[in-house]
C-alpha cells in the first residue's frame, strides 16, 4: 500500500502534494465507508439476531446437560434405563457390559451434542465481536475522513490564497480541533 503521506518534494510544507496525498486517501476509504455506512441497519440487525442466536445455542446446550439426568423419565429413553437395571432384561443380552456400553454411548452421544452447541455459541459470539469491531472501525473511519475533508478544504483554501508562511505553524484551525 502506498505511503500516502510521504512527499518526495523538499518543502516541508508543499500544500499541493499535502492535498493531493489527502485526495488520495479519500478516494482509498470512500468505497469502504460507503459499503458499511449503508448496510449499518443491517449489521445491527444482524448483530442482535447473532445475540439471540448464540444465547439459542447455550440453552440448547444446557437443556442437553440438563437431560441427562432426567433422561429415565422420558418416553423412548426410559427403555435405556430398564435395560440397565431390571435384570430380566440383562439376561436377553450375550453381556451385561454391553447394555452398560451401550448405555453411557447414548448418554455420550448425548453430551456431544451439549457440547457442540457450545462450540456454535461461542463462534457465533466471535462472529458478533467481530461485527462489533467492523462497526467501531466504520465509526473511526468516518472521523478520519471527516478529519481529511476538512484538511482536504484547508489545503485548497491555502493553495488558491498562496499565503502560507513557512516560519508559521501551517494549520492553526486543524490544531485548534485536536
Amino acid at each position: 500500500m502506498k505511503n500516502f503521506f510521504s512527499s518526495s518534494k523538499n518543502a516541508p510544507f508543499d500544500n499541493e502534494q499535502q492535498l493531493q496525498d489527502a485526495e488520495t486517501f479519500l478516494v482509498s476509504i470512500k468505497p469502504i465507508l460507503d459499503k458499511v455506512h449503508n448496510n449499518k441497519a443491517v449489521l445491527l440487525m444482524s448483530k442482535g439476531f447473532d445475540w439471540i442466536e448464540e444465547y439459542i445455542y447455550y440453552l440448547i446446550a444446557l437443556a442437553c446437560f440438563g437431560f441427562l439426568f432426567i433422561m429415565k423419565n422420558i418416553f423412548p429413553f426410559h427403555v435405556l434405563e430398564e435395560m440397565t437395571n431390571k435384570p430380566s432384561v440383562r439376561e436377553h443380552f450375550l453381556s451385561a457390559n454391553d447394555v452398560d456400553l451401550f448405555a453411557l454411548t447414548i448418554k455420550g452421544m448425548i453430551v456431544l451434542i451439549g457440547l457442540l452447541f457450545i462450540f456454535l455459541g461461542t463462534k457465533k459470539r466471535v462472529i458478533r465481536k467481530s461485527k462489533d469491531a467492523l462497526y467501531l472501525t466504520s465509526n473511526e473511519l468516518k472521523k478520519i475522513e471527516t478529519y481529511f475533508q476538512n484538511k482536504k478544504e484547508t489545503l485548497k483554501n491555502l493553495v488558491t490564497n498562496k499565503s502560507i508562511d513557512t516560519g508559521e505553524k501551517s494549520f492553526p484551525e486543524l490544531e485548534a480541533g485536536e
